[in-house]
Formats: structure tokens, sequence, C-alpha cells
């Protein structure tokens, strides 16, 4: 777990982690690729499972309540400087 998040200091609040850029890579590339397995066949119960999986990790990771938010917070994680 210690590799899935890393520590950045924060004003007045004591420590925050943020996901390290590589897992956020990984568990958004996942919860991409469930989203077009889905897409390809929306009544496959297996594709429907793993994509509430990825999102909910996706979710999880990014400290947000809807995979939407987890996702733009995932893109602009990737995009910022810090590693």
């Amino acid at each position: 777990m210690d590799a899935g998040r890393s520590p950045v200091p924060s004003a007045g609040r004591g420590s925050v982690l943020t996901p390290a850029r590589a897992r956020t890579e990984e568990v958004l590339t996942r919860l991409r690729g469930c989203r077009a397995r889905l897409a390809a066949a929306p009544q496959d119960p297996a594709a429907l499972r793993a994509m509430d999986d990825a999102g909910y990790t996706l979710c999880v990771l990014m400290g947000r309540a809807t995979v939407h938010e987890a996702v733009l917070a995932a893109e602009a994680r990737l995009l910022s400087s810090a590693p």
C-alpha cells in the first residue's frame, strides 16, 4: 500500500496523502478499459462488475464521491508536476 500513495505537505491540516502517479495511471487505464469492454457488451454481467469495481477503486484512490469527479481528479493528478 505504501507504493500506492505518497505524502504531500498540507497547510494547516497535517499530512495529506495523494496517490502515486503510477498507481493513478494504472487505475485510470483500467477504468477506461472496463468502459470500452462494457460499451462492447452492455449486457455482460462480468463487464458491469469490472466497471463497478474499477470505478469504486478510482473513487477511493482519489478520495472522490463519484466516478466523474474521480476521473477529473486523476487526470489533474497525471498533469501535475508532483512525482
